[in-house]
């Protein structure tokens, strides 16, 4: 039962959760994103492309709708700080009306989603996916009270059996002929197994006749903030596939979808991690500059360590990665791939930016910088469709990098870090991804071999040059990261020799 008064705890045990935490949240995002690979590849394979297309239009208006279910309720609950029954009893009660309210707007939305798409097909898909918003509206407070809390093991539990429900699902209905709706029953199953299990697990008990207006007021104030940057950011994320669906067609999605998707959700592993567990940290330092200051730029390195060598080998191994794990006739998604990693990398190390300012109250600039990024990455999108799919990812790729250093300025001014601060910070871990890049573009090239087999001794090959290049480059922060890993993995016990020494 959550009390109405918010725990204080001392910055020893603070961080002890926060590591905890840390273990289960990159657990469940690379869970999340294993899922949607392993889907995502295996459906390639066993559907027709104009079938992956489908699902995918059908998934852009229902992802659209699904940020306005949240309406900033979920970072309120987190960043409030006292009375949290009548917080969660007037959740509730907005979560459920809301759920329904989407629901039947998008049974009613599915034939003009339809027509916009020139694809009859899609507006029975929209259909079976509003059962999204109703499950969803069962499990949105629990989820929040246990991120609140800083349990994300019991969160990270029901997410990744939720998982595995998803991945049967859909794979197995693909097997079995389903078409365009395996993606789409695999998901509604993933929500409803949440909608089944995150009540129980958070030991939460909700009375909605406590429900108070006034304090569902004060939580929607808050999040209005985040609601709208919620939605512009789901904007900006779809804008590119719903250009690129319309103008270009099934088949074109489906390459773009892949390069996309496979460029992007490596690295958002980390930044979804990293902002799902350092936001309810840094709502508990924001009265301590410079304990937040440190807590940012220790992220930003770890960060920056983790990405570097991901985007980068990726990037210069993308038509391999393509042809051995989605197959060739996929090729035309290697491109899209390249771009969109490399911007991923930048995007990644601006990504908990916006925690940094929704801890420190200014929830409003998430918003502002969302708005900005949507209307640069929409003129581009449009100017550039007519000439293919590499063209729409460079164009996204030049509106992210921008709405980046518009981020940067704001959270030094926030934080008072100073611009070489924060360049020298990740800059080690740059120069080391690149020389791992180098180091296997040149293998990738030189080796006569299939695909898989060349793809497999990159695989082995990667990990290894980046610990050598990151070992010379900056020593003291490969042992600091190799010491993050043993406290993450709970083998710190074994890694005293590799603690860096004070600067």
């Amino acid at each position: 039962m959550v009390s109405d008064a918010q725990p204080t705890a001392s910055g020893d045990r603070l961080g002890e959760r926060v590591v905890s935490g840390a273990r289960w949240v990159f657990l469940l995002r690379v869970t999340s994103i294993a899922t949607l690979w392993l889907i995502s590849v295996v459906l390639a394979h066993l559907l027709e492309k104009r079938q992956y297309g489908l699902a995918g239009m059908a998934n852009i208006i229902v992802t659209l709708l699904v940020v306005f279910q949240d309406s900033g309720l979920t970072g309120a609950l987190i960043h409030r700080g006292s009375k949290m029954r009548e917080a969660i009893d007037s959740a509730v009660v907005y979560s459920a009306v809301s759920g329904l309210v989407l629901a039947a707007a998008c049974l009613l939305a599915a034939p003009l989603v339809g027509r916009f798409f020139h694809q009859h097909e899609v507006t029975n898909l929209v259909r079976g996916l509003s059962l999204v918003f109703v499950f969803r509206s069962i499990s949105q407070v629990p989820q929040a009270i246990l991120q609140k809390e800083l349990r994300f093991k019991a969160f990270a539990l029901v997410l990744v059996t939720g998982s595995a429900v998803q991945v049967t699902t859909a794979i197995s209905l693909g097997a079995s002929g389903a078409g365009a709706w395996s993606p789409i029953i695999g998901a509604i199953a993933l929500e409803a197994w949440c909608a089944v299990w995150m009540w129980p697990v958070s030991g939460v008990r909700a009375d909605p006749r406590r429900a108070s207006w006034g304090t569902l007021r004060e939580l929607l104030s808050y999040g209005r903030g985040l609601a709208g940057a919620n939605a512009v950011h789901t904007l900006n994320q779809y804008v590119d596939n719903a250009v690129v669906a319309r103008q270009l067609g099934p088949a074109q999605l489906g390459a773009y979808t892949i390069g996309y998707q496979a460029g992007k959700q490596t690295l958002t592993t980390l930044s979804f991690s990293a902002s799902q567990l350092v936001f309810p940290a840094y709502t508990k330092l924001r009265d301590d500059l410079d304990r937040f200051r440190r807590a940012y730029l220790r992220s930003l390195r770890f960060i920056a360590i983790c990405a570097s060598p991901l985007a980068f080998g990726l990037a210069a191994v993308s038509g391999t990665f393509v042809d051995a794990v989605y197959g060739t006739k996929w090729h035309a998604a290697a491109p899209v791939l390249t771009i969109i990693v490399l911007v991923t990398l930048f995007s990644t190390l601006t990504s908990t930016m916006g925690e940094v300012m929704k801890a420190l109250r200014r929830p409003g600039w998430v918003f502002a910088v969302a708005t900005i990024q949507l209307i640069l990455l929409t003129s581009a999108v449009l100017a550039l469709y007519s000439h293919g799919i590499v063209a729409v990812a460079a164009g996204v790729g030049a509106a992210t990098v921008v709405v980046g250093f518009v981020s940067l300025v704001l959270t030094e001014r926030l934080l008072h870090l100073g611009w070489r601060t924060w360049v020298l910070t990740p800059l080690p871990a740059v120069v080391a991804g690149a020389i791992t890049g180098l180091a296997l573009f040149g293998t990738d090239r030189a080796v006569d071999q299939s695909a898989a087999v060349r793809l497999c001794i990159e695989i082995v090959e990667a990990p290894l040059v980046y610990l050598v290049a990151l070992r010379l480059v900056a020593p003291e922060r490969c042992r600091e990261f190799l010491v993050e890993v043993g406290r993450l993995t709970a083998l710190s016990r074994f890694s005293g020799w590799l603690r860096p020494r004070p600067d």
